[in-house]
């Protein structure tokens, strides 16, 4: 399916509600089709006196390289409903304020793929982008925000569409963002900190507010500086300049109740390594068809994001043999068999 040209309500429902890391089998296809163009939805999904004001989100959680689980959230559906379709209804707004940024490579793009929207830039070509950054750099701040999504302030929604001021002053539902921040509330059980994780509304309304924090800092060009979703990497001539660069923007995060993670921001000396080696010796690898398990929808997105990244910036392209994705996959263990049975 080509990208469409405009965001349509039933594929929101059911291209952006489940975290798309569960599996295969569990799909909103459904959902979306029972309120597709022309369908009138059920009278509690629009008002009731039976549906709570509030609720919780169901948790899944995957697991991680770390041995730590990845939490994940999956809205009430009515509650869901009610706060896509205020998010709908002023989508082009919206679009605007997410795409606002001059250095995010997560702009929300419309996608036709299995998930309703897109990063601007594929996670694959993300490494020929932070190379540029370094090209002309000898330092680099590289940095990410802490538990991004469950610290987003909700009532931080309304300031970055309307100003900080504005929405202080004004708390009517008028501004759309205030309803905004009461639907993710009303699927949070009344809660203001935090916005579910898994949702590409989320995601979107995440890019909107940090795109707000840059604007707020000044940054109108930045020719030397990334950020996907809530990472940083930004180059500098030097460390003193990347210093206060850290203190601008922790001070601009502050405002949002946003901090960055002291575990992972640092001032670095270039060079360094663009990626893990382990990364990139995995990247020479094809999951050919005899290992894959990818759909007619993932090869789209791909092709989407492939057809807007510059060739130059298409690095990882060799397609290797199954044969030799599997010797690379049982290495690590042939090698510590062949350890182990080493007298000492």
């Amino acid at each position: 399916m080509p990208a469409p040209t405009s965001l349509t309500f039933d594929r929101l429902l059911a291209a952006g509600y489940f975290p798309e890391v569960l599996p295969p089998c569990f799909s909103t296809d459904t959902f979306g089709q029972a309120f597709s163009a022309g369908k009138n939805p059920p009278n509690d999904f629009v008002s009731s006196s039976v549906v709570p004001k509030t609720s919780k989100c169901a948790r899944y959680n995957q697991a991680r390289v770390s041995g730590m689980r990845r939490l994940f959230s999956i809205p009430n559906p009515v509650h869901f409903y009610r706060l896509a379709k205020c998010f709908f209804a002023n989508w082009p707004a919206i679009a605007a304020q997410a795409s606002r940024s001059p250095i995010s490579l997560s702009k929300p793009l419309l996608s036709g793929g299995k998930r309703c929207f897109r990063p601007k830039v594929n996670f694959r070509d993300r490494p020929a982008h932070r190379a540029h950054v370094r090209s002309t750099a000898r330092f680099i701040l590289r940095g990410d925000i802490a538990r991004f999504f469950p610290s987003i302030y909700t009532h931080s929604i309304p300031w970055a569409f309307h100003t900080k001021v504005v929405a202080k002053a004004d708390h009517s539902p008028a501004l759309f963002g205030n309803a905004l921040d009461k639907h993710f509330r009303d699927l949070q059980d009344g809660q203001t900190i935090g916005i579910p994780i898994g949702q590409d509304i989320s995601r979107v309304i995440a890019e909107a507010v940090l795109s707000y924090v840059e604007e707020e800092m000044g940054i109108k060009k930045w020719p030397f500086g990334i950020r996907c979703i809530d990472d940083y990497e930004i180059g500098f001539l030097d460390s003193t300049e990347a210093g206060e660069f850290r203190h601008r923007l922790e001070h601009a995060l502050a405002e949002f109740e946003l901090a960055l993670n002291p575990l992972k921001t640092a001032i670095l000396p270039l060079p360094q390594l663009l990626i893990d080696r382990w990364d990139a010796e995995l990247r020479r690898f094809d999951f050919g068809p005899a290992l894959s398990f990818a759909t007619d929808e993932d090869e789209e997105d791909e092709a989407e994001s492939t057809a807007a990244t510059p060739a130059a910036h298409r690095l990882f392209a060799p397609r290797p043999k199954r044969e030799q994705l599997l010797l690379f996959s049982t290495r690590p263990l042939n090698c510590r068999l062949s350890t182990a049975t080493k007298p000492f």
